[in-house]
């Protein structure tokens, strides 16, 4: 993965997001492009009477405090080894995101827990992005692309949509489980999976575990730790082009809770 986005704005996971786009980018021999783009309503203030305006003040101190979370975050890519870019934008970070997406082999955002603005950009991203999607979280564990890697396999066709995006990641792991939760319907079976990676190169085990009772994204996350997996491999659900509340259950799980980083397609 050459061509990497890293969502550059200014919040609690900021940190961790840069650190794995450079960790990435270091790996693949990649380039990072930093998007920080700037929703029009932060400028925007209501009177009483019905109006909205944007103050000269308040344009001012947001332009100071983005230019200086612009300046910092420069020096930490400067210190680092790997080529980037810096690109400021106005508008919805997630619509800017999707844009870029159709000439990028990865976006980096942050696993949003149960902040509803950082999942509302998480889903539309997940759900409409054209490129893969790597999610980490903001605490816990940190992107390592040497890591195991663990493919959540339901047989369904996001499921080999995100398989086929998540190649080259996956030719970087330090080892591939193809995961199947006992009761999944899917099209395609597991050992499908594994027999598309070998054609590929990659070697991987092949793993079945029963829910017992579990939702799907609690035996996931507790098979990767068995399995001593780093990153989960899954495709993204959602049923309609609406927001967050539309992705399916077992994403929305894993978005809210995941302490390891995903990579997602849809």
């Amino acid at each position: 993965m050459t061509s990497i986005l890293l969502y550059a704005n200014d919040d609690p996971g900021f940190d961790t997001r840069l650190a794995a786009a450079m960790a990435l980018a270091g790996a693949a021999g990649g380039h990072v492009t930093c998007v920080q783009a700037r929703p029009f309503n932060t400028f925007v203030v209501a009177d009483p009477f019905g109006g909205v305006y944007a103050p000269a003040a308040l344009m001012e101190k947001i332009e100071a405090a983005d230019t200086a979370h612009q300046e910092r975050s420069e020096a930490l890519l400067r210190a680092g080894t790997v080529a980037w870019d810096w690109q400021r934008e106005d508008g919805e970070p997630a619509q800017a995101l999707i844009a870029r997406s159709s000439l990028a082999d990865a976006i980096v955002i942050s696993v949003p827990g149960n902040d509803p603005a950082a999942l509302a950009l998480a889903s539309e991203v997940a759900l409409h992005a054209r490129s893969a999607v790597l999610a980490v979280p903001r605490t816990g564990t940190r992107f390592d692309p040497a890591t195991k890697m663990m493919v959540a396999w339901n047989g369904s066709a996001e499921s080999a949509h995100a398989l086929r995006h998540a190649l080259p990641l996956l030719r970087l792991a330090g080892g591939v489980d193809v995961v199947s939760i006992a009761g999944g319907a899917g099209r395609f079976a597991a050992a499908d999976a594994a027999a598309y990676l070998a054609g590929h190169g990659i070697a991987a085990g092949l793993v079945e575990r029963r829910s017992e009772g579990r939702r799907p994204a609690e035996a996931l996350v507790e098979t990767a730790a068995s399995l001593g997996a780093g990153t989960i491999v899954m495709g993204a659900y959602g049923h309609t082009r609406m927001r967050e509340a539309v992705l399916g259950g077992t994403t929305r799980d894993m978005l809210r809770q995941a302490a390891l980083p995903l990579v997602l397609a849809h």
